[in-house]
């Protein structure tokens, strides 16, 4: 057991030692936001000193005061109140003791997050078999900006991964994951959307609520300023000094993974926030689509909602490589168990890892390849349209599915899918299909594969 332990735990330390040496390097210094040291400025901005604000009794979301009272240099993004409850532990500690505290509890979120993956993919969860998934996770691009910039990206992630798999085992369970999934809106709001359209309704409308309610305490007992009719004046400064930093902006943006800002480097101009809402409503109407026709009770059925869950809420509003980690547990399920892999299962893993392995697009990747131009606008939009082909994969197999059904006593075991080639191979285990047997596989003659 020991022998078996060893490769994975060197593996595990050495992406550890990775993240601590680069940290390290590019640490930004404690009171100065315009060094050039740029590792848990996310910390910074968005964790610690918005939690410092609120046991001082000031308002995180005034952008102006706010930057004036604390060394920040980016403002708050809109976050629900309740997730600045996250950074007030933070707030108690002095600057760099709660760096270093964060950067451990992120760590163990990592470890977590690729725990619950497995889990939920059924999986074997084995301490070789988490050390190594964390340590590739780490080492990987969205792993590594999560962990350098301090960002809480992962405490969401786990919310997301709660609300999606214990919504029909455990509710209570998955109104809690939903709830602190919706403190960030970019991930509560498509995963509440597409619960309820998969037919978890009561779960998502929980889920909401709860956030809401927490949201709301926080605003009555420490920032009731956002009580005053001048709040949607704050929130919309806020907003677009969010918005106007060239790395968020939509067309200007190296990192953003999402469907606007997709289009907007295609098109080479900067949309407004009613584009970005329209571009994002659109995408999630496709999706919740998809979500409806794939609704049956199934191992393959929920393969197939994950992987939608998780790319479209990365598609439809404003996300940034970091969120990438989101991809986890699809990227779990779809990994081969055997030798026999479907065309859709083959498609659907390479896009998925694609963006996991994207180093082009970060600033020294641009600079070591002398990307500009076009090969810039290549390497900033290769995540999202690996993420575009994904969502569209899914939603082909959402609708072959609903127009071959599958009868109704395969239904409790596994349900398989069609997938590009038109055969029913699916997603599940070659051996699960063959056991499924040959009565329940409708004969489709001579399909021709695409």
């Amino acid at each position: 057991m020991r022998t078996v332990l060893v490769v994975p735990a060197v593996a595990f330390a050495g992406a550890v030692a990775v993240i601590a040496f680069r940290a390290e390097r590019f640490m930004n210094v404690p009171g100065d936001p315009n060094h050039s040291g740029w590792a848990f400025m996310d910390f910074r901005d968005t964790v610690y000193f918005p939690g410092r604000a609120l046991l001082d009794g000031n308002n995180p979301y005034d952008a102006a005061a706010h930057a004036r009272r604390y060394p920040v240099a980016n403002t708050l993004a809109p976050y629900l109140p309740g997730a600045l409850l996250i950074g007030m532990p933070m707030a108690l500690l002095p600057y760099v003791a709660a760096e270093a505290v964060w950067m451990v509890l992120m760590i163990v979120a990592a470890l977590a997050t690729v725990a619950l993956a497995r889990a939920l993919a059924g999986r074997p969860r084995s301490a070789a078999a988490v050390l190594s998934g964390t340590a590739l996770l780490l080492l990987s691009r969205p792993g590594q900006m999560n962990a350098l910039l301090g960002q809480a990206t992962l405490v969401y992630v786990l919310g997301t991964y709660l609300a999606l798999g214990y919504a029909e085992r455990a509710p209570y369970v998955a109104i809690a994951g939903l709830a602190l999934a919706a403190l960030k809106p970019t991930y509560g709001l498509p995963v509440a959307t597409l619960l309820a359209a998969r037919g978890d309704g009561r779960v998502a409308a929980s889920g909401v609520a709860l956030a809401g309610v927490v949201s709301l305490a926080v605003i009555v007992l420490l920032v009731p300023a956002l009580l005053s009719p001048d709040v949607g004046r704050l929130l919309a400064t806020s907003y677009a000094h969010h918005a106007a930093n060239a790395p968020n902006a939509t067309s200007t943006s190296l990192y953003r993974v999402d469907a606007p800002s997709f289009l907007a480097r295609i098109v080479g101009r900067q949309f407004g926030l009613g584009a970005d809402v329209a571009i994002g409503c659109v995408v999630l109407a496709v999706a919740a689509a998809a979500m409806r026709l794939s609704r049956a009770r199934g191992r393959d059925a929920r393969v197939l909602q994950t992987i939608i869950v998780c790319v479209t809420t990365l598609l439809c509003t404003y996300h940034q490589s970091y969120d990438i980690v989101l991809l986890a547990w699809p990227i779990a399920e779809l990994a081969p168990r055997g030798l026999s892999m479907s065309r859709a299962q083959v498609a659907l893993l390479a896009l998925l890892v694609l963006p996991f392995v994207n180093f082009a697009a970060s600033e020294s990747g641009v600079d070591a390849l002398g990307l500009s131009g076009i090969g810039w606008t290549a390497a900033a939009s290769l995540n999202a349209a690996a993420l575009t082909a994904a969502l569209l994969v899914a939603v082909v197999l959402a609708w072959r599915g609903s127009a071959h059904p599958t009868p109704a006593a395969a239904s409790q075991s596994a349900v398989p899918l069609p997938s590009l080639s038109g055969r029913y191979t699916g997603f599940a285990d070659s051996a699960q299909l063959e056991s499924a047997g040959a009565e329940r596989r409708p004969d489709h003659g001579n399909a021709r594969a695409k």
